[in-house]
């Protein structure tokens, strides 16, 4: 009976959606739509006894928050850091920006040529 009820109601709110494209007023399409969602809040309370008559009820003299909850799982900030050893620390400054250091600092003020100033900045060796 309540499958039936649903079928009417996806209908009826599926009826009005087409009307509601069709209206010519504003006011007529709103009103079409009210009545699309009314009939959609229906049809999700029928599924919601629907599903009442399915799901078990709790056992005599069982309390519904007595029952054991499944564990959430931990969000990504409560999660444990994994360990990283001190001695195996990857040092902060890459190769380039080693070799960069190396050809350029501010107390000397030298400033590479382009040839060397690119292959230390891409990696390559320029011809």
């Amino acid at each position: 009976m309540i499958d039936d009820d649903i079928v009417y109601f996806q209908h009826r709110a599926e009826t009005e959606i087409e009307l509601a494209q069709l209206a010519t007023s504003s006011k007529i399409v709103a009103a079409h739509y009210k009545m699309a969602d009314a009939y959609f809040e229906k049809i999700d309370a029928l599924r919601a006894v629907d599903a009442a008559k399915v799901m078990p009820s709790p056992a005599d003299g069982e309390d519904e928050g007595n029952r054991e909850a499944e564990p959430e799982p931990q969000s990504i900030s409560e999660q444990p850091l994994p360990y990283v050893d001190p001695s195996r620390a990857v040092p902060a400054a890459s190769q380039p920006q080693k070799q960069a250091a190396a050809v350029w600092s501010p107390e000397t003020g030298v400033i590479p040529p382009f040839g060397d100033a690119a292959s230390f900045m891409t990696g390559m060796k320029l011809s």
